[in-house]
């Protein structure tokens, strides 16, 4: 009886004595609570991570992956990426659980990461990517879109890149974007395919320019609408048609730009040998 009593008690205290924290990874890593290492899955947006922590501690862990978490790869030629959802790794004494962590590549211009390519965890002091990780975490779009407003930040790329099939959930995204780089919304989006070569180097196809512009003529003419470059040039043809003045047109532009090099250019509506209405873009 006195043996069961005294377990029993000691069973008590070290209960007592044992808790459970929470804290963020970088904290647990920084105070010496965890190991951690970071490996890639092979791509570059998405679950395309894994951290495997270490508890080292008698104490229960809840570790928190945090939005706005940087990876740092170990290879310089590989993408840096940006973890986007909030993970929570709960952890008993002295256990180690491996997570998989969202995120998307932060350096464009780097290669995509090949699995099982190690990385290193960072914060960063960039704000607005912070906040887009965040808002991320608490709204889904599609993973390009997703990809899109990232290099928007990271890699200072046109905020109309965000753009998608279904334009309806894109527009929230650019329209959030454009408020963190503190310049206007786009007129216009650039629908776009991206391409992996086997070395991992990632190359962005525009495919289609879409967007609404409104305009008003002085006189019935016979127009043409064509994407001219920057000289002036017409590069591609839109639409003929006959106008009639007094109408205020609202014209929705759905038009194919692949093959077009990267630059300025401009729609523009021709009648009667003068410009009628001309509006520039950028791919």
């Amino acid at each position: 009886m006195f043996r069961f009593i005294f377990l029993a008690v000691l069973f008590c205290v070290f209960e007592t004595q044992s808790k459970t924290l929470t804290m963020s990874i970088n904290d647990a890593l920084l105070k010496k609570k965890v190991k951690a290492e970071v490996f890639s899955l092979g791509g570059h947006m998405g679950f395309c991570a894994k951290v495997r922590i270490e508890n080292l501690t008698n104490d229960s862990l809840v570790i928190l992956i945090e939005p706005g978490l940087k990876l740092n790869s170990l290879d310089d030629q590989n993408q840096d990426l940006l973890v986007v959802k909030l993970a929570s790794v709960r952890l008993a004494r002295n256990e180690t659980k491996t997570e998989k962590v969202k995120g998307y590549c932060c350096q464009a211009s780097n290669r995509s990461p090949f699995e099982n390519s190690k990385y290193s965890i960072i914060k960063t002091n960039d704000t607005n990517l912070i906040h887009l990780a965040k808002y991320l975490d608490q709204n889904e779009f599609q993973a390009g879109i997703e990809q899109s407003a990232i290099w928007a930040l990271s890699n200072n790329r046109s905020t109309s890149t965000i753009a998608s099939s279904d334009d309806s959930c894109s527009i929230l995204l650019r329209k959030f974007v454009s408020k963190l780089k503190n310049e206007p919304l786009p007129w216009y989006s650039l629908e776009s395919s991206t391409f992996q070569y086997t070395n991992g180097l990632i190359e962005i196809v525009p495919l289609a320019l879409k967007g609404k512009v409104n305009f008003a003529i002085e006189e019935d003419c016979y127009s043409e609408f064509l994407i001219c470059n920057e000289e002036g040039l017409p590069v591609a043809f839109i639409k003929q048609e006959w106008l009639r003045s007094g109408i205020n047109y609202e014209y929705l532009i759905d038009v194919s730009v692949k093959g077009l090099d990267k630059g300025k250019y401009f729609i523009q509506l021709i009648g009667k040998q003068k410009t009628i209405f001309k509006q520039g873009f950028e791919i």
